[in-house]
């Protein structure tokens, strides 16, 4: 939350009736989120992805606001800049159980109401950080949603599908991914150690390839973007 002291001295007109609403001065401390994104690479090469330059800095801002606005409003720690092209109101998400988490981050399974269609309910996961990060975390995590942006979208990746931005935490929206990660749903579908004439869940050689050219694919656009993936692996949540 975001620190804020009150001057509890109401500004007042005598001469003015006294309908006219009474105001208290608050002081917010934020931490304001600049992000910088180079149009151009420095090697020359105009294709190449640069990685968007984060920084946080704290800001001391006041405003004037009416008595009667409560003053338990919700309010974010960091001042983000809004992009529209991505932004979805935090309203419109229902969320549901938790996927996954680490030390300072965690995904969410939800509901997303109008990201895809208007009025249609789609399922989503969302990253977002616990209340114990750092600031450290803060930049990784909107590092990733900057990327995220520029590399585009793609049958063969997790897409990026939105963002929850302004008045509330960070929240990352991407695709769900249905059947959790390759790793476990190959081992699923493996054959039985014991004989079987019928076994429809059992993938066969065409299914098998047919994995492999849709990971390769992604890769590919993600080569073609000049992005490096570092973590590829079946047990990534991708599938």
């Amino acid at each position: 939350m975001a620190l804020q002291t009150i001057d509890t001295t109401h500004r007042r007109d005598t001469e003015q009736t006294t309908n006219t609403p009474q105001t208290v001065l608050i002081t917010q401390w934020k931490k304001k989120i600049t992000i910088i994104i180079e149009t151009q690479s420095t090697t020359g090469d105009g294709n190449s992805l640069v990685m968007p330059t984060v920084q946080i800095e704290k800001q001391k801002t006041e405003i004037s606001i009416p008595t009667t606005t409560p003053c338990n409003t919700t309010t974010s720690e960091y001042d983000m800049p809004r992009d529209d092209r991505w932004e979805f109101p935090r309203q419109s998400l229902t969320f549901g159980p938790t996927l996954g988490e680490g030390e300072f981050g965690k995904v969410v399974q939800a509901e997303a109401r109008g990201i895809l269609k208007p009025d249609a309910v789609t399922p989503v996961a969302v990253k977002m950080l616990k209340e114990d990060h750092l600031d450290a975390h803060m930049i990784a995590l909107v590092s990733e949603v900057e990327v995220m942006k520029m590399i585009g979208k793609h049958d063969n990746i997790l897409n990026l599908l939105g963002v929850c931005s302004q008045n509330g935490p960070l929240y990352v929206i991407v695709e769900f991914a249905q059947h959790n990660n390759l790793k476990d749903f190959l081992i699923k579908h493996r054959p039985s150690p014991e004989y079987s004439n019928v076994d429809k869940d059992v993938l066969s050689d065409k299914d098998l390839l047919t994995y492999a050219y849709q990971v390769a694919a992604g890769m590919e656009y993600l080569h073609s973007k000049k992005c490096i993936h570092r973590d590829l692996a079946a047990r990534i949540r991708i599938f």
